[in-house]
C-alpha cells in the first residue's frame, strides 16, 4: 500500500511520524552500503582463494643462467666438483632438503669468502647479514664473478621457497639444484 501523502500513522497508543522521501533515501543508502560490503568480501575471498603455496620459475631465466655458468664458469670449476657437491646435498631423495642444504652451503661459503662470522658468540649479540646482502657484498668485492649474480639470485629465490615450506615442483627443484651446485663449485674454487 503506497500512501505518500501520509506522514503520521497512529495505531492504538503508538504514533509513528516519518518523512517517506527520507526513509526511501536511507533505505537506498543502506542497500548501497550492503552491496559495497558484499563486493569487498567477495574480492577478499577471491584473492585468498587464488593464493597458492608455489614458487614460479621462468624457463628463460634458467636457460640464461645455465649458459652463463657454462661459458664464464668453465675455467673456475669442474663438472666433477659440481657432481660431488650434488651428491653431498642430495643424501636422500628429498629435493626440498637438498635445496635447503644447498642454500646452507652457499651461505656458509659466502661468509667464509667475505670473512663474516660463522659461529655465535655467547658473550656478544651478532647480527648476521641475510643471504641477499651476502650476495650483493660478494659481487662488489669479487667483480670477476659478477656473472654469478643471476645464478646466485635464482638459487636464493628457489631455496628460500624450500626453506619456507613452499611446494616446489620436482622438475623446477632439479633445475635449481643443478644451478646451485654448479654455482657452489665455482665458489669453492675461489682462493681467499
Amino acid at each position: 500500500m503506497n500512501l505518500p501523502f501520509l506522514k503520521k500513522i497512529k495505531i492504538g497508543q503508538i504514533e509513528i511520524e516519518r518523512e517517506i522521501a527520507e526513509t526511501k533515501k536511507n533505505l537506498d543508502d543502506f542497500k548501497q552500503e550492503v552491496r559495497n560490503n558484499f563486493s569487498i568480501i567477495s574480492t577478499n575471498i577471491n584473492t585468498i582463494g587464488n593464493l597458492s603455496n608455489t614458487t614460479n620459475i621462468y624457463l628463460s631465466d634458467i636457460n640464461d643462467i645455465k649458459h652463463q655458468l657454462k661459458e664464464k664458469g668453465k675455467d673456475k670449476a669442474t663438472t666433477d666438483e659440481a657432481a660431488q657437491i650434488k651428491q653431498e646435498v642430495s643424501v636422500d631423495e628429498d629435493y626440498q632438503m637438498a635445496l635447503v642444504r644447498t642454500r646452507i652451503k652457499i651461505e656458509a661459503r659466502l661468509r667464509e669468502l667475505l670473512d663474516k662470522k660463522l659461529t655465535r658468540w655467547a658473550d656478544k649479540e651478532i647480527k648476521y647479514l641475510s643471504l641477499n646482502s651476502l650476495i650483493k657484498l660478494f659481487l662488489s668485492e669479487y667483480p670477476d664473478y659478477k656473472f654469478l649474480a643471476q645464478s646466485l639470485d635464482f638459487t636464493r629465490r628457489i631455496t628460500n621457497g624450500a626453506v619456507h615450506s613452499q611446494s616446489i615442483p620436482e622438475g623446477e627443484a632439479k633445475e635449481a639444484l643443478d644451478i646451485g651446485v654448479k654455482t657452489m663449485a665455482i665458489l669453492n674454487n675461489i682462493i681467499d
